[in-house]
């Protein structure tokens, strides 16, 4: 078994961890072909990685801080936001920096995020910097794999470190009580508006996700809730995402779908946007489940109050979603939202009535080759994850 040395080519599991308000964050980060010789990382992370072997983990830096840029938080003129259409600027929300104007140090093509600090009649308060900046994160590694290296002959110089926090790490974060402004115009508005029992009248004996998504998906379960839990599958389908052997009971909108799922124990077919009521007794339930498909609520918090109440106090609430859904029943602010803002959107519907709230996300994995669409994308489905636990105690 070969130790990570600068001989060595890796495949490392790169992991950041950061709290919040209200919330704790662990983010995992796939990184292929590293190489200590080549790739940027500091002296002690060189240090702490040199010699460990496959499946052992290591902490590369505590207190690890994005630098903040300078004049990051400034003040426009509303007439310097200019979107390339009609979106209404909202508070705590991120937006691509080119839908601002004729501010400096902004270019016009940058998709790079600014954060809505303030919004008055006249004037915008934004930020810029990353939505990481000088908060303290942990970063672990793990080595999955090291394998001698052929003689170098060049290549690309990666700074994985970078990689891994950029793209939207750090979104999901609560910065104040109140939270982002998610009342969106019209944004649980769908492009079908017909009933959706008939929508989904017919079964879809589907996989929303690949298979590594799905098997990091079951492995995080796995990590919160136990065979001798009664667990809730809401919004369930022909797979529940359990570990083998265990067994939940299930409620889904087709009936064919839920006959098919070998992990229900019971089944029930209800739509949530005509009745959201939950046809159980309250805490009923030690854990609930609601796997991709948190984007077709069109009355969440609703949905969520009804999850609080058939829980057991203490009992876990466990958020999927990805960033595949069928178009026509998504809601409007799902598409508008950001991917890691989605988590911050999950967070507020919880803060009411939750506690211990965690995300957790997995990115960058490759596609498995035997992917039907691995042709056109290299990439395993991303995975993000809410958890939290109703308030109260047993």
């Amino acid at each position: 078994m070969n130790a990570l040395s600068q001989n060595t080519l890796a495949k490392l599991i790169l992991t950041a961890e950061y709290g919040s308000l209200d919330c704790y964050h662990i983010d995992h980060y796939f990184a292929d072909n590293v190489n200590l010789w080549r790739d940027c990382f500091t002296p002690p992370q060189i240090e702490a990685l040199e010699g460990v072997r496959p499946g052992e983990r290591v902490m590369l830096e505590k207190d690890f801080q994005v630098a903040a840029v300078p004049y990051a938080q400034r003040e426009i003129h509303r007439k310097q936001w200019q979107p390339p259409a009609d979106i209404t600027p909202r508070r705590g929300r991120y937006y691509p920096q080119s839908f601002v104007r004729g501010v400096s140090n902004i270019y016009s093509q940058s998709s790079a995020p600014l954060r809505i600090e303030k919004v008055t009649a006249d004037t915008l308060a934004i930020d810029t910097s990353h939505p990481l900046a000088e908060k303290p994160l942990t970063l672990w590694a793990e080595v999955a794999e090291a394998q001698p290296k052929a003689k170098e002959r060049g290549g690309r110089c990666s700074d994985w470190i970078h990689d891994m926090l950029a793209g939207g790490p750090g979104m999901q974060c609560r910065r104040d009580q109140h939270g982002p402004d998610f009342n969106e115009t019209n944004g649980m508005m769908r492009i079908d508006e017909t009933e959706d029992p008939l929508f989904y009248a017919a079964p879809r004996m589907v996989h929303h996700i690949d298979s590594q998504a799905r098997a990091h998906l079951t492995a995080a379960v796995a990590d919160l809730i136990h065979p001798d839990m009664k667990v809730l599958d809401l919004m369930s389908s022909a797979h529940s995402h359990l570990p083998p052997g265990m067994k939940a009971v299930g409620l889904g909108l087709n009936e064919k779908e839920l006959a098919a799922n070998p992990a229900l124990s019971s089944r029930t077919v209800q739509d949530l946007n005509s009745n959201p009521v939950l046809p159980y007794e309250s805490g009923s339930f030690d854990a609930v489940t609601c796997h991709l498909s948190i984007e077709y609520l069109l009355a969440p918090a609703q949905n969520f109050h009804e999850v609080s109440r058939v829980l057991q106090p203490g009992g876990i609430f466990f958020v999927s979603f990805s960033n595949r859904w069928f178009p026509p029943k998504v809601i409007r602010l799902w598409q508008q939202l950001h991917e890691w803002e989605r988590m911050a959107y999950v967070i507020s519907l919880l803060v009411p009535e939750f506690t211990s709230l965690q995300t957790t996300s997995f990115r960058n994995w490759p596609r498995p080759e035997d992917d039907p669409h691995a042709d056109m994308v290299t990439q395993s489905d991303p995975l993000y994850i809410v958890s939290a636990c109703r308030k109260g105690s047993r």
